[in-house]
């Protein structure tokens, strides 16, 4: 058995909650001068509290799943611009046979393509599998919620594409004398 004084009124208004805390404390006065209205909150401050610890960790992993998008972001620009230092001659040799740059564009986009894909894929099934084992703690989103899943490799898909544009332009601005001259 557990005794606790508090007593918790639950009020039904049409009118802004805040206008009547007022009116409510100068009725419970006028029952007994002693009787204190702590702390009046409305039902939806009230639920807010009740959710901070879970808006909070929500928000905490927002926070991360921009900061991994961002790593994601570098990594695959930096195995672009290594794998377009690698390919230089290639390139300069392409050129050198009347390559376009919009054809060597396409060339370094596309494996860039190929690595947005495989990655969306696997983090799509991973995601998923992920998601059932943990069903009962999702509140209000399915497992397999297509607006999110579309929305989420789209923003990938855009990332993969900026981050493969500076080494794609890069890759179209050599100039395959230099290169050849190098062998």
């Amino acid at each position: 058995q557990s005794f606790s004084g508090e007593v918790y009124f639950v009020i039904r208004t049409s009118v802004p909650p805040r206008t009547i805390i007022e009116p409510i404390r100068v009725a419970l006065q006028s029952v007994d001068p002693n009787l204190p209205l702590l702390d009046p909150l409305s039902m939806t401050e009230s639920m807010a509290a009740g959710m901070f610890v879970q808006s909070m960790g929500a928000t905490l992993l927002a926070g991360l799943g921009l900061l991994a998008l961002g790593l994601a972001a570098v990594g695959l620009y930096a195995v672009l611009s290594f794998s377009v230092s690698l390919r230089t001659r290639e390139i300069g040799v392409r050129m050198a046979l009347g390559a376009a740059n919009t054809s060597v564009v396409r060339l370094i986009v596309g494996h860039a393509a190929r690595l947005v894909t495989v990655g969306v894929v696997l983090g799509s099934v991973l995601a998923f599998a992920v998601a059932n084992a943990i069903r009962s703690q999702l509140f209000g989103v399915q497992p397999a919620d297509p607006v999110t899943l579309i929305a989420v490799i789209t923003v990938l898909a855009l990332v993969g594409v900026l981050a493969a544009a500076l080494p794609a332009r890069r890759a179209a601005r050599i100039d395959p004398v230099i290169t050849l001259k190098t062998e």
